[in-house]
């Protein structure tokens, strides 16, 4: 039990299964993100940050794909991850040569953000 907490300690639990090669991860989808609108971001009144962003998963292949959790890194003006949440996609299947919307929200947005980045949770 003691060597499971200590793994999830260095590797987190996200991606704890494919780093160590135990299946459940998604490393290398053929998806791709497509996100037409900037994130919208704004402070609300208690002084917290909001930030929504929403996009489209693309399957660009001729087959059904798995859709794994999609995970938005907020960046440092350096590229530092300052912080990240996941959105569930709202299927866990896409069909060949398809897309799916997806959005999603957090608060306490840290104010340093200069830009997010989207993967997919494995990758």
């Amino acid at each position: 039990m003691l060597g499971g907490i200590g793994l999830m300690q260095v590797y987190g639990t996200p991606s704890l299964l494919s780093r160590i090669g135990i299946g459940g991860g998604v490393l290398n989808t053929p998806l791709i993100f497509s996100t037409p609108q900037k994130p919208e971001r704004r402070t609300l009144p208690n002084g917290n940050e909001f930030m929504m962003v929403s996009g489209q998963v693309i399957n660009p292949t001729s087959e059904k794909q798995r859709v794994p959790d999609i995970v938005v890194e907020v960046r440092s003006p350096q590229g530092r991850v300052m912080y990240h949440w996941v959105i569930p996609p709202a299927s866990r299947t896409i069909a060949a040569k398809a897309t799916m919307d997806f959005n999603g929200s957090a608060v306490d947005i840290p104010k340093g953000a200069h830009s997010i980045k989207l993967v997919f949770q494995g990758e």
